[in-house]
């Protein structure tokens, strides 16, 4: 990397020297979806070098050595002539020496006294100069502190000594970490401060390590500083800001508010408001700023930083007159630091307006504006700002407007220059969650250093180890992160959504959600998940709340709108609203989101398109790296609903070997296969291990309550399906149509509850595939009481809700081929199509296909039925006809 130069030379170069217009930004190379090449962020002029040395200063090396004294061996020019007596007078031996003595010390003490008027002089004019220094450094600015740096530059040039070289260190080393001007500057200045010690070398040190991002140096010297000088502010401020680095957010709130009660500096205030907001805790955040802004309206790193929290707040959205404010004010800024910076008021360093323009892409992201967000973006590249941080911000900033091939590009980058970034590795991992590679997720959190005592780090694995299923170890770490960070907002989330989806969702944390969400109404993390547990609620009232909540979300942009479009068409999904709750679905999908893309599939299983479900889902399973136990028991199921046994059957032996699969899920879906291949011992076993486990969920009632039903002999499996199913679905019209289901037998009383049943699922809007057990059920009753043409018509339409069904197929089947043995055969052959292993319906496709002369049919149906039930009676019938 060349050695940085003066970032007032980096502006300068932006300008016609002749004309004085803007020359333009360099060009860049852009990257795939992110705007411009994260390879080219490279800055080659060289940083702002001091200016020349105090000219007051200087002058001092300019006088005569001895001040009124002529040097030795010189005459007198005056013209004045020698004074004659009339007689050479000569002089004794002692006389001589005594004049060589006598003008000896004359001489000697003149010069001696020339040095220490010089001395005093010198000493005089560096403590004016140090003066001036801290008063240039007292607004906390670019400009102020850059003219510091270089009154200071002028001091240690004059006077070496170890305090002003450590002095003029320290003044370095600030200007990089908070303006990001002049790293490699501050990096030589303070090597060659060598082991010195002292209250300046030892903050000189720390703020270079923050410049650097070494939270180890950056605490290793703040706690030298603190040794020194053990109340001092600025100790105190930099042992915060390492604290804060290494994710210690209590002790960085205690140090940093420290540092600014004991001094009022603007640069305090912002490093106390950044810890704040990296908590979470947006509102002491912005409080902390309003000291600075009602002193200094305009004061760049407080106005960033104020844009900054209200970024990650989300207190930006459409058509609030919030964000085109904000949106003036970076403008503004940036305005001031593109022109030169002898024409700047107060002083905006290339690295502000660099990073000025990244908050402003967020923040003309969550207007809408993605064109100008994307503008903003390459403009903030263009400034040529090759450092740690800006790579790291710049990721960062490209996830949170929904770019994320740049981002995982910009964080692979970043992680190939400055391999120990965290913010790097935690971005690639959030990308990696977000395009449904959890698995690797995990993996790059982990590796994050110090990663079990860094809460961001421990929060994004906690993430990934959730949707991977790990529900233990994913609460594990949303625990630890909330011990270091209570408020901090992605852990209280992700800890609210796993305790909903477990059920665990105390009242404590319920009531903080909906604080939070009364305190950020706009922030879609907090709106969605207190959404999600209105939405879990039996009252209509608190449902169509959350309705309402969720639409005022999803008008908005950012990752955590995805959640809330989810969360929305699960909402329309539930309400039998169908047409929204696709739209949903497909924008969630448009954001890379795996969990749309498998609840989208799934939507069309439930709605008429079981073939167009398994489709989507199985493109899933193909497309996912190490796809999750839950998108392979999904497909598993999608699989066997349109007749896939094989297919499904190696994916169930594939998730019962994965370490994460939800129990209960695995055994529902076995019971389902074993239901399906008529083996009601294999299938109650499965089942009545899975609903103890399962809460409410409603499949798995559903599958026992056929078990029970089909087979008489497991009473055992009804009576915990009667027992269980009031208690967890009070108050679902499902529980009425598993309340038919275990009446089959009676036909009178079933009848009536099949009723009841549709009646409430019709109302409820619930799905089409829900609606089909009704009828199917309704179905099989009329023909039981030889109603063939009732149930004809309940069976024609059960199918039409849900074509899966192929024992409505072999109902039908059974009442046609006597008068229609071709649309029997046909029913046959669907149902079959739909369960390859059911025998009943192999023997009516044998049966009808010797009645209409199709021997070979006959005969792959006799085959069939050997290899099922090689001893059964359907064989030997069969047999019998060819």
């Amino acid at each position: 990397m060349p050695p940085s130069s003066s970032r007032a030379a980096a502006v300068e170069a932006m300008y016609d020297p002749q004309t004085g217009a803007p020359a333009g930004p360099p060009a860049t190379a852009m990257a795939p979806g992110m705007g411009h090449n994260m390879g080219q962020i490279a800055s080659h002029e060289v940083t702002r070098q001091p200016g020349p040395i105090d000219p007051q200063i200087q002058a001092m090396f300019d006088q005569p050595s001895m001040s009124g004294a002529m040097p030795l061996g010189e005459t007198s020019q005056s013209g004045a002539k020698a004074l004659k007596t009339g007689m050479r007078r000569g002089r004794s031996k002692l006389q001589i020496v005594l004049w060589f003595v006598i003008g000896g010390l004359v001489i000697g003490g003149g010069v001696f006294a020339g040095f220490q008027i010089r001395a005093i002089r010198l000493k005089s004019q560096i403590s004016e100069a140090r003066t001036q220094a801290i008063a240039d450094a007292k607004a906390d600015t670019w400009k102020g502190w850059t003219e510091a740096r270089d009154r200071l530059a002028g001091i240690a040039q004059a006077s070496a000594t170890p305090d002003n070289r450590a002095a003029l260190a320290r003044a370095r080393a600030l200007v990089a970490f908070e303006f990001g001007d002049g790293l490699a500057e501050a990096k030589t200045a303070v090597e060659d401060l060598g082991e010195q010690r002292g209250l300046d070398a030892a903050v000189a040190r720390a703020y270079l390590a923050l410049a650097q991002s070494d939270s180890k140096a950056a605490r290793q010297a703040a706690d030298d500083a603190t040794q020194i000088v053990t109340d001092d502010p600025s100790a105190l401020y930099i042992t915060g800001r390492a604290q804060l680095l290494a994710g210690d957010f209590q002790n960085a709130f205690r140090s940093l508010k420290s540092a600014f009660d004991r001094e009022k500096r603007p640069l305090y205030a912002v490093g106390l408001a950044r810890a704040y907001s990296d908590a979470s805790m947006w509102r002491e955040a912005l409080a902390a700023l309003e000291p600075v802004l009602s002193m200094v309206a305009d004061h760049p790193s407080s106005m960033i930083e104020r844009a900054r929290i209200l970024v990650a707040s989300y207190q930006i959205v459409p058509g609030v007159p919030l964000g085109t404010e904000v949106r003036a004010q970076l403008q503004k800024l940036i305005a001031e630091g593109m022109k030169r910076p002898g024409e700047q008021t107060r002083g905006v360093s290339p690295g502000q307006v660099a990073l000025a323009n990244l908050v402003l892409a967020r923040v003309d992201f969550l207007r809408g504006d993605l064109p100008a967000s994307q503008a903003d973006f390459g403009a903030a590249l263009a400034v040529g700002i090759d450092e740690q941080r800006f790579a790291e911000e710049a990721a960062e900033t490209l996830y949170a407007i929904g770019e994320l091939t740049g981002a995982q590009t910009a964080a692979d980058r970043t992680l190939s220059e400055w391999s120990g970034s965290r913010r790097a590795r935690i971005t690639l991992a959030r990308v990696m969650l977000a395009v449904g590679k959890p698995n690797d997720a995990v993996d790059l959190a982990t590796k994050v250093p110090d990663v079990e005592s860094y809460p961001q780090a421990r929060t994004v694995r906690g993430l990934a180890r959730y949707a991977t299923g790990d529900l233990d170890a994913a609460r594990d770490d949303f625990v630890a992160a909330l011990k270091k960070a209570p408020h901090y907002e992605p852990a209280l989330v992700g800890r609210a959504w796993l305790d909903l989806e477990t059920q665990q969702l105390d009242d404590d944390l319920k009531k903080l959600l909906e604080d939070a969400h009364k305190a950020y109404p706009t922030h879609p993390g907090f709106g969605t998940v207190h959404a999600a547990v209105l939405r879990a609620s039996d009252d209509k009232a608190s449902r169509d709340k959350a309705k309402a909540i969720l639409e005022k979300i999803v008008i908005g942009a950012g990752p955590e709108v995805v959640r809330a479009q989810l969360e929305l068409a699960r909402v329309y999904r539930d309400a039998g609203d169908l047409r929204p709750a696709r739209q949903l679905y497909a924008d969630a999908v448009k954001s890379g989101s795996v969990m749309a893309k498998l609840e989208s599939g799934l939507l069309l299983i439930e709605d008429l398109d079981p073939m167009g479900g398994r489709e989507t889902l199985d493109e899933l399973l193909k497309s996912t790296d190490r796809p999750s136990p839950l998108i392979i028991l999904e497909v598993a199921r999608a699989r066997m609903l349109v007749g896939d046994h094989a297919g499904a059957a190696q994916l169930l032996a594939e998730a019962g070997n994965a370490p994460n699969v939800v129990k209960w899920h695995l055994l529902r879906e076995k019971g389902r296969l074993a239901l399906r291949r008529n083996d009601f011992n294999g299938a109650a076993d499965a089942l009545s291990q899975a609903i103890e486990q399962s809460g409410s969920d409603l499949e798995t009632f559903l599958l026992a309550a056929d078990v029970a039903a089909a087979d008489e002999k497991q009473a055992k499996l009804m009576e915990r399906v009667k027992t269980l199913a009031p208690k967890r679905l009070a108050g679902v019209p499902e529980l009425d149509l598993i309340n038919a289901k275990l009446l089959l037998s009676n036909n009178e009383e079933s009848s009536k509850a099949y009723e009841v049943a549709a009646d409430k699922l019709q109302k409820a809007n619930a799905s089409s595939r829900r609606k089909a057990q009704a009828f199917l059920g309704r179905g099989i009753v009329a023909y039981n009481r030889e109603d063939d043409q009732v149930a004809k018509d309940a069976l024609e339409y059960a199918i039409k809700l849900d074509p899966t069904l192929y024992s409505a197929h072999l109902y039908l089947a059974d009442i046609t081929k006597g008068q229609n043995p071709k649309a029997a055969l046909e029913h046959g052959q669907r149902a079959v199509a739909l369960n390859p292993d059911l025998v009943e319906g192999w023997s009516m496709v044998g049966t009808q296909a010797a009645r209409l002369g199709h021997k070979k049919l006959l005969a792959e149906a006799t085959i069939k039925v050997g290899e099922l039930a090689p001893n059964s009676a359907a064989l030997r019938d069969l047999q019998g006809l060819r």
